[in-house]
């Protein structure tokens, strides 16, 4: 279990994970039930070694400001590529925005046309997490 501050034997640090890979492209799939925001920060520090990644924030109605503080340091070197809510969460009555969203980022500069405005889901790409339920639709713009 990846974790910060490493709580026992079972759990490594993000700086340990970096330290056994040897390469400059790494992408990364961060999926760790609440526990992103507590990492974030360590896993951007190796960010001139990662080329994209995805990651499902959590409780993002709840956490709204823990949330654009995470999307303000990732956006200083990545830029987001996909966004897709996880219909298994709730979402905001007042904005519509999903309780868990999966978000995908690129390196900067990376994609010559930015993402100016996303809709999701989309076609093709997207399908609900839970298919007895009908996906969450909203949009973001960047």
């Amino acid at each position: 279990r990846v974790i910060n501050p490493v709580a026992n034997e079972i759990d490594v640090s993000v700086s340990k994970v970096f330290s056994r890979i040897d390469s400059h492209k790494i992408y990364l799939k961060i999926d760790i039930e609440g526990s992103e925001y507590g990492i974030l920060e360590e896993v951007l520090n190796y960010s001139d070694r990662i080329v994209g990644f995805a990651i499902e924030f959590h409780d993002i109605n709840f956490l709204q400001e823990e949330f654009r503080s995470a999307i303000s340091k990732i956006s200083k070197s990545f830029q987001l590529l996909h966004a897709h809510g996880n219909n298994y969460g709730g979402r905001s009555e007042e904005s519509g925005v999903s309780d868990v969203l999966e978000l995908t980022f690129s390196k900067n500069g990376t994609h010559t046309k930015a993402v100016n405005k996303l809709f999701t889901p989309i076609g093709g790409l997207d399908s609900p997490n839970n298919r007895k339920l009908p996906d969450h639709s909203f949009s973001i713009i960047n």
